[in-house]
C-alpha cells in the first residue's frame, strides 16, 4: 500500500514529517510548527479515535511546559 493512500484530508509531508492543518491551530505554524501539527492532529481525531486525540494534547501542553 503506498504511502499517500494514508493520509487524510488535511495531512501534508514536510520531509519526513506528517503535517495534520488545522484552521485553530495554524497561527501557531509560524513559530512552533509542532505544536500546529499536534493540535491539528488531535482536531482531526477529535471524533474518530478521542483516546488518541487526547495523547496528541497531552504531548501538546508537555510541547509547551
Amino acid at each position: 500500500m503506498a504511502r499517500d493512500s494514508q493520509f487524510r484530508p488535511g495531512m501534508t509531508t514536510d520531509g519526513d514529517y506528517l503535517l495534520m492543518k488545522s484552521i485553530n491551530f495554524e497561527f501557531l505554524r509560524a513559530k512552533w510548527p509542532e505544536l500546529a501539527g499536534l493540535g491539528g492532529f488531535a482536531a482531526a481525531y477529535a471524533h474518530a479515535d478521542a483516546v488518541g486525540a487526547i495523547a496528541k494534547l497531552r504531548m501538546f501542553c508537555e510541547q509547551v511546559v
